[in-house]
């Protein structure tokens, strides 16, 4: 079995797990503007020019076919979420935009006239390549979920309350904020989330406390043994690499999951650890499977 892991890594680079440097998938540039009314003061915050992509976001959601050789295709076919309808009309698309999204798609229009008679295109504003860059590097397999707001989620290192639970015994993500879904297990829901700190965080939320019915397709994986080949941390925060869950030594007995895949190639392990049984990231060159 010491050739698989190649095969592991041949397949992530056939499969497209290994990004392109200019991927930015899975990203809403507003992510709840079709459930919410927007502010005039809040679109002012960004350029003229990123308010195009607001506005346009609104048709996206409802699978809008933008041209082909135009401006908005190449970002929005490079989100998970887009959903082209080839055949839909923008008239079609105007009918099936809710009345909250038509006054927020109106609004937008008011804040870029606005911008156009005071002659200025807001360059102190955000543009879309100054959002935070770590949006930009949520790993496969996770997208974007709009969870009911106002819950708070324990979140574990793997799918039951016997795993480790990071924040020393603490971590939970709570709904009002971005929450990255990878998928469910055995009742239990694979979550990325952003922490207070800036860092993310990797785990399990047991479904039953979710208010949502959650939908997400689990990697499919078998279990495969292991070992580290190399002294290194396993984290449960592939975003940022931050602080490490445990150290692992050359040698230890690693149980992989299977690969996730940002700006960096991880393997996804469970391990016992002097902290205890846990799940996360380790770099995927630092593993060989028995």
């Amino acid at each position: 079995m010491k050739g698989m892991l190649a095969v592991v890594i041949l397949c992530a680079l056939l499969l497209g797990l290994v990004p392109a440097p200019a991927r930015a998938a899975n990203l809403y540039i507003i992510p709840d503007s079709n459930t919410r009314l927007l502010t005039e003061a809040e679109l002012w915050e960004w350029q003229y020019d990123a308010l195009a992509y607001i506005l346009n976001e609104i048709f996206a959601r409802h699978g809008f076919p933008f041209d082909p050789d135009g401006r908005f295709a190449p970002w929005f076919n490079s989100q998970s979420w887009y959903r082209m309808n080839p055949r839909l009309t923008k008239a079609e698309c105007y009918n099936r935009l809710s009345n909250l999204e038509w006054k927020n798609e109106q609004l937008v229009k008011q804040v870029r006239q606005q911008m156009r008679d005071q002659g200025t295109k807001n360059p102190g504003g955000k543009t879309l390549s100054g959002l935070d860059p770590d949006l930009l590097n949520i790993p496969w397999p996770f997208e974007e979920y709009l969870f009911t707001p106002n819950q708070r989620l324990p979140v574990y290192s793997g799918p039951g309350t016997h795993y480790l639970r990071g924040a020393k015994g603490k971590a939970v993500t709570s709904t009002n904020g971005t929450v990255y879904v990878g998928g469910t297990e055995n009742g239990w829901v694979l979550v990325l989330y952003r922490t207070n700190n800036g860092a993310a965080r990797v785990g399990y939320a047991e479904a039953s406390g979710i208010k949502d019915t959650v939908y997400g397709t689990f990697p499919a994986y078998v279990p495969t043994p292991a070992i580290i080949t190399q002294d290194c941390p396993i984290t449960d925060d592939p975003v940022g690499a931050g602080a490490p869950l445990a150290q692992l030594r050359e040698g230890h007995p690693v149980m992989y999951l299977f690969p996730m895949s940002n700006n960096s190639v991880w393997a996804y392990v469970e391990a016992n650890t002097d902290q205890g049984l846990l799940r996360g990231c380790v770099p995927l060159n630092s593993i060989r499977l028995k």
